[in-house]
């Protein structure tokens, strides 16, 4: 029986983490993450015309230090190729359970989310320039792949305002969906 690289990825992955179950969370975790952020909703009661905009992509970065009960994240988005937003957010982890005898976890909590928007205005998508200022509810899976690395998949919910220099003030509902990895040290 032969193994095809992604079949011995897999399977190394697989038994790194049935070697390593516990979750080892001494110390400080830096990690990268990126994703997917779409608005579900957005209501202007200027009735100035929202297109919508194409579909975000994120990147981020995260830290975590023991002495302190947050875990912080800068994060650039981009839409159509452009730098479409920037900022930071900053979650409280409520609950963070071993699912069964799996080597998964599941962790959820409330947070707070910064993002300043750059108006895009490119056919068929525009978006206004403005702080988007909201609070999050975020839910996720991580596991540990060996001792000092951890992946995870969130999905967060952002319904917040955004504060536009032209139109008002907009309501919008981000909803984040990202994959990431942590280091710890």
């Amino acid at each position: 029986m032969t193994f095809s690289r992604g079949r011995l990825l897999a399977f190394l992955i697989l038994l790194l983490t049935a070697a390593f179950p516990v979750k080892l969370h001494a110390g400080t975790g830096i990690g990268v993450e990126g994703g997917i952020t779409p608005a579900l909703l957005e209501y202007s009661p200027s009735n100035s015309p929202h297109t919508g905009e194409g579909l975000p992509i994120m990147l981020g970065l995260t830290f975590k230090s023991d002495k302190l009960p947050l875990i912080m994240g800068a994060k650039m988005q981009l839409t159509d190729g452009q730098v479409s937003g920037g900022g930071a957010s900053a979650d409280v982890w409520l609950a963070d359970i071993q699912i069964g005898y799996s080597v998964f976890n599941f962790y959820c909590g409330p947070g707070a989310t910064l993002l300043y928007m750059n108006e895009i205005d490119s056919g068929d998508h525009k978006q206004s320039k403005g702080l988007f200022v909201a609070p999050r509810v975020f839910a996720g899976l991580d596991t540990m792949l060996a001792n000092v690395v951890e992946a995870y998949a969130q999905v967060t919910v952002e319904p917040g305002v955004v504060f536009a220099e032209r139109d008002g003030f907009i309501f919008r509902i981000n909803t984040p969906v990202t994959l990431g990895v942590r280091f710890w040290f």
